[in-house]
């Protein structure tokens, strides 16, 4: 019996370490997109049902080709965990992912709009000052969606936080953008 007993703790153990695995960035040690995907619907589906605001913030490392091209992809690797671990401090363990490639992801169940700016500018900050003593000058875009704000559907917060995104890097990147414009540093401190 106690035999049986240590096998199926053991298998539990194993179980419990592969679903980790599967749901954990292996460079970053960030939740995954997969996990990113599971919480925000999940999420959404909560705040629709509550009447609860929910907001993303999307960010990428503006010309990460470059880096990896000059300095090569350990660099590379090293500056991608700097991000992860400078916008994590900001927000937390539960809330950041490592999207894909050189893209994270905020999720802020209970934050409305201004909020989830606040949250992004000072995510903003935070990279800013971890990149000071970097050999490259390093910048990041992002971008906020809010529910009910200006998303009505999950669809519509991961578009808009997108476009935003996309937005802020138009406008000259190393900033946030939101479906209600474009801020400088100075705008959302």
């Amino acid at each position: 019996m106690q035999t049986a007993n240590n096998e199926l703790q053991q298998r539990y153990a194993q179980l419990r370490d592969a679903r980790a695995q599967a749901s954990t960035d292996a460079l970053t040690g960030l939740s995954n997109h997969r996990a990113f995907h599971e919480t925000v619907r999940r999420e959404m589906t909560q705040a629709q049902q509550r009447g609860k605001s929910l907001s993303l913030i999307m960010l990428d490392v503006d010309d990460f080709k470059q880096v990896n091209d000059s300095l090569g992809h350990l660099a590379g690797d090293r500056l991608l965990r700097a991000v992860g671990a400078a916008v994590d401090g900001v927000v937390g363990g539960a809330g950041t992912y490592r999207y894909g490639g050189d893209e994270f992801a905020v999720i802020l169940p209970g934050h409305g709009h201004l909020e989830a700016v606040a949250v992004a500018g000072k995510a903003l900050k935070a990279v800013q000052l971890a990149m000071k003593d970097g050999a490259s000058e390093v910048t990041i875009s992002l971008g906020v969606a809010s529910f009910p704000d200006t998303a009505d559907s999950l669809e519509e917060l991961l578009y808009g936080a997108d476009i935003a995104m996309y937005e802020a890097k138009a406008a000259g990147k190393d900033r946030v953008a939101s479906s209600r414009g474009t801020a400088n540093l100075e705008d959302v401190a």
